[in-house]
């Protein structure tokens, strides 16, 4: 199964470990490839919610639509977890549709 976990970050707090919302975002993506080596992860950023007319509040089922034209599975994630151990029981479930 094709499978994509995405984020909505800013560019700003992609660079900055040091932001005021304390933002781990270069953690977050390490704690990602730890756990799923072989899952694209996909940050979309100021300039996709721009391109697509799009804003932090509408966003999420926008993107999760564009990217399932391509993965069959579909995971999005904020920007500020860390994943301890792999996700199983989302990558696994047996689902169409869940949030």
């Amino acid at each position: 199964m094709k499978t994509a976990i995405y984020t909505i970050c800013d560019t700003a707090l992609q660079r900055s470990p040091n932001n005021a919302r304390n933002l781990d975002y270069a953690g977050f993506i390490k704690s990602l490839a730890k756990a799923h080596p072989n899952v694209d992860v996909i940050t979309f950023d100021e300039t996709d919610l721009q391109k697509h007319n799009l804003n932090y509040l509408n966003a999420k089922a926008t993107f999760g639509r564009i990217l399932s034209a391509e993965y069959d599975l579909v995971v999005n994630m904020d920007a500020d977890h860390y994943v301890f151990e792999p996700l199983t029981e989302i990558m696994e479930a047996d689902y169409d549709v869940a949030c």
